[in-house]
């Protein structure tokens, strides 16, 4: 072989490597992903996106049933202040039990959850409300008919830390 083709030969593997690290560091080639609003969300194992609007998206799981819904509350940082007003609520109502708060901080954001169960629910699974700012905006995060907690940390963890922006549209 002459150098021509050996220099070829040294490019073409160059480049699958090049490939390879793209599509192994992405965290959207290969995956399903959602958006909300101008933040790309990729989606846990086994999950479908059941309804879409522009500001909002509800994630199902048909198999155990449990859905995940993310919905954008704007731009400020009002994550902190949601948590509050939806906490006071939930404590004064008499159909809600088991009512625990959380500060947790996954991927450097702070979130703010809330478990509780709903005693006039059927299933009496559990549910949470998890109140986080990233991407310049406030979401919402509700997840509900989990009857694991461990599968419920695991999924609120996946889409965290898997929501970035959304580079195609105008960033606010």
């Amino acid at each position: 072989m002459d150098k021509k083709w050996i220099l070829i030969l040294i490019f073409l593997i160059v480049g699958c490597c090049c490939l390879f690290y793209v599509v192994e560091t992405s965290p959207t080639v290969g995956n399903a992903i959602t958006v909300v609003n101008k933040t790309i969300v990729s989606l846990p194992d086994e999950f479908s996106i059941e309804n879409k609007e522009n500001a909002y998206s509800t994630l199902i799981n048909k198999n155990t049933n449990e859905k995940i819904i993310i919905k954008d509350l704007g731009k400020k940082d009002s994550a902190l202040d949601n948590f509050k007003e939806k906490s006071i609520n939930l404590s004064k109502n008499p159909d809600i039990i088991h009512v625990n708060n959380s500060t947790l901080n996954i991927n450097n954001i702070t979130t703010y959850k809330i478990d509780y169960q709903n005693i006039t629910k059927e299933n009496n699974s559990d549910l949470s409300n998890v109140y986080i700012f990233t991407c310049n905006h406030t979401f919402l995060i509700k997840l509900e008919n989990y009857n694991n907690s461990t599968k419920l940390n695991n999924n609120l963890d996946y889409v965290i830390t898997h929501m970035t922006p959304d580079f195609k549209q105008s960033q606010d």
